[in-house]
């Protein structure tokens, strides 16, 4: 992009560098598909009207909950300029931008989970489909918590260093939207395996009532309280659909909530909690904001989290050798 740019091609230069990077990643992928399925032919004059059919309907539910989900933001912003100003779908703007980037850093590592359950779904191995999934649950909660908190506590000093005063708003935007994004992502797991065998239509289901309870209470809230009443409506949407996803979800599945509830690491979501409390009550009576500040700040929860979590047996066993493997794979990386 910087090359493109800064040799004047303009916007002509910005499409360039896409389909650059398209035909990369096509040739990237067939280049990895033929490396890893070596053995796998296709027959072009194969064809199944049953294997189509089942392919589109499975193909239609995945894209009506894509499409609810990828409505959400448009429409938030309509609302928010009918019934408010065009400088609150601003401050909108940026706190939609951050929590769905904060979101996408642990949404991208449960892209596996879609194959796993698959696989385990037709080997008929419902037990340990289960605890994948509570150990996926588990890990999201005793890391992505504490991480989304630390960033909801530390939103409005962010919003000022970033972008100065005035901004008080683009920051309750941020923190109401990352706590909507939080629940939506400890149940993602849910999410995914439904799709994965082959029960995308709950998805689209959960999508859907998300998007209309959304609709119906940032309109009503909207009208009352203007921005403050969206917020509350996309958050409350989020929140009150991931609640009824976790049970739908035991129940369709066969699996036990009690277990669900049991591997819920509760000495970390307490840790996190004091953690993140202590932090935004120092941050508003002693620190003045500044990069270094918070940037020390985010280093701190993390080493106190971490610390104070091995000290009160916060992890377990297994929650100890993947955070050992993990420390592995970063030094090969690194070196």
């Amino acid at each position: 992009i910087y090359f493109f740019l800064a040799r004047g091609f303009g916007l002509k230069g910005l499409i360039i560098n896409g389909a650059i990077f398209s035909a990369l990643t096509i040739v990237a992928n067939v280049f990895w598909v033929k490396r890893l399925t070596a053995g796998l032919k296709v027959n072009p004059f194969w064809f199944s009207f049953s294997e189509l059919g089942a392919l589109v309907k499975y193909s239609v539910s995945i894209f009506l909950a894509r499409l609810a989900g990828l409505a959400q933001d448009p429409i938030n912003k309509i609302i928010l300029a009918a019934y408010t100003s065009l400088p609150f779908v601003s401050f909108y703007e940026v706190g939609w931008r951050v929590s769905s980037m904060v979101r996408q850093l642990f949404g991208i590592g449960l892209i596996p989970l879609l194959p796993a359950s698959s696989e385990l779904q037709n080997v008929n191995m419902k037990q340990e489909l289960e605890r994948v999934y509570l150990f996926t649950s588990r890990m999201l909660y005793l890391f992505a918590m504490p991480f989304f908190l630390v960033v909801i506590v530390l939103a409005e000093p962010l919003v000022q260093v970033w972008l100065g005063d005035g901004y008080k708003l683009a920051a309750r935007a941020i923190q109401f939207l990352l706590l909507g994004n939080l629940f939506s992502l400890l149940v993602t797991p849910q999410y995914i395996i439904l799709m994965g065998i082959g029960k995308p239509h709950l998805s689209t289901l959960i999508s859907g009532v998300t998007s209309a309870i959304n609709l119906v209470i940032s309109i009503g809230l909207g009208i009352i309280i203007g921005y403050y009443g969206v917020l509350i409506g996309i958050s409350f949407s989020l929140i009150a659909t991931s609640i009824w996803l976790i049970f739908l979800f035991c129940k369709v599945m066969g699996f036990s909530i009690v277990n669900y509830w049991k591997w819920l690491p509760g000495k970390g979501l307490a840790l996190s909690l004091v953690i993140s409390v202590g932090f935004r009550i120092l941050i508003q009576n002693v620190l003045q904001p500044s990069t270094i500040v918070l940037v020390v700040l985010t280093c701190c929860s993390v080493l106190s989290y971490s610390l104070l979590g091995f000290l009160l047996g916060v992890f377990n066993r297994e929650d100890k050798q993947i955070i050992l493997k993990l420390r592995e794979s970063l030094t090969f990386v690194a070196k």
